[in-house]
């Protein structure tokens, strides 16, 4: 007989279950858990640093703009010029002024106008006047925010103009926007800062402060929206310059009588102020020579150029053509003996 083979497991012997290859839904789960806490955090770190990031370029660009105002402000008060109006003179008529007011703000003058000699007249074959009217107002806009607006005019008024520009008047653009606000102060003769000036009314007529101050105040990255208490409203940032006026005010009827007074002294000590003085180091004048009129002590040149024909029949052209440049030498010690006719000594 066929015998048949026995494929079964000897005894005592068990089959073991087949492993299977893979991940089971919890190591899943596990893993999808871990990698979004991992994304979340870093895209909140992401965030963060992006905030921060646009937080300090708006913050740089804040003080950009108020710098950039800073400079167009202090450029025109440099030429800030006041002429004193005259006692005899309508106070209504006199075109020239420096003007502060307080519009808005509760401390100093938000609202500045004056006249200025900063302007840069363009190319003509006119004379064109360096002189204008600047003006600086603050508007304040629905959400709270502070415009700047510039004014200027070309032209003197032709007489005292009371009052300021507005947004509408022309000559008017804004010159910053989105600001918290601008502030000037000024600085008497006595050293003392006042918040507004009037050189149109009589206590102040024909007066200049000494100094300026411009406060320029920004609402910082945060907006005016986000600004709850004064604590916080007191921590925003501000930006502020000093502008000293070396000029000072100009008594034009003054300079007028000093000059008739020094021309009536001038002529009644014999001298005319069209006679050209040549001056020393120290300078002060230098009295001609007396020797060097009459022909004593003359230079080689001065005798020469004055005789330069008979020079030339005496001692030929090409010496004296030498010799009318020689400055540093006098005649008298020359070593070439001159006529005397000459009348060079």
């Amino acid at each position: 007989m066929q015998s048949r083979i026995d494929t079964s497991m000897p005894s005592g012997r068990s089959r073991s279950p087949r492993r299977s290859i893979g991940f089971t839904l919890i190591e899943v789960l596990a893993a999808v858990f871990l990698t979004t806490i991992v994304v979340s955090v870093a895209l909140g770190f992401y965030i963060n640093l992006s905030n921060s990031s646009q937080r300090a370029v708006e913050s740089i660009q804040e003080g950009i703009d108020a710098t950039s105002v800073l400079e167009r402000v202090s450029r025109d008060l440099s030429g800030v010029t006041l002429l004193t109006r005259p006692e005899d003179s309508d106070p209504l008529a006199w075109p020239w002024y420096f003007t502060a007011i307080s519009q808005h703000s509760f401390a100093g003058s938000d609202a500045l106008k004056f006249i200025t000699r900063s302007q840069r007249p363009k190319v003509s074959a006119y004379h064109v006047s360096d002189l204008a009217q600047i003006a600086y107002f603050s508007v304040v806009e629905e959400d709270g925010t502070v415009t700047l607006y510039r004014w200027s005019s070309p032209t003197l008024p032709s007489a005292t103009e009371l009052g300021f520009p507005s947004v509408e008047t022309p000559g008017s653009y804004a010159v910053a926007e989105g600001l918290r606000g601008v502030v000037f102060r000024f600085r008497n003769e006595a050293g003392e800062w006042v918040d507004d000036w009037d050189s149109t009314q009589l206590v102040a007529s024909g007066e200049l402060p000494t100094a300026v101050e411009v406060v320029v105040d920004v609402w910082g990255p945060a907006g005016p929206q986000d600004v709850g208490d004064e604590q916080a409203l007191e921590q925003l940032p501000s930006y502020e310059r000093v502008v000293v006026l070396l000029q000072r005010p100009l008594d034009l009827a003054k300079m007028i009588q000093d000059k008739a007074l020094a021309e009536q002294a001038l002529a009644a000590a014999g001298g005319t102020d069209d006679e050209e003085v040549e001056l020393d180091e120290d300078g002060n004048p230098i009295e001609p020579d007396p020797r060097t009129e009459e022909g004593e002590g003359m230079t080689v040149a001065d005798c020469v150029n004055r005789n330069f024909d008979a020079c030339v029949g005496q001692f030929g052209a090409q010496n004296c053509q030498v010799w009318a440049n020689i400055n540093s030498l006098k005649i008298a010690t020359f070593g070439v003996a001159v006529p005397p006719a000459w009348g060079c000594r």
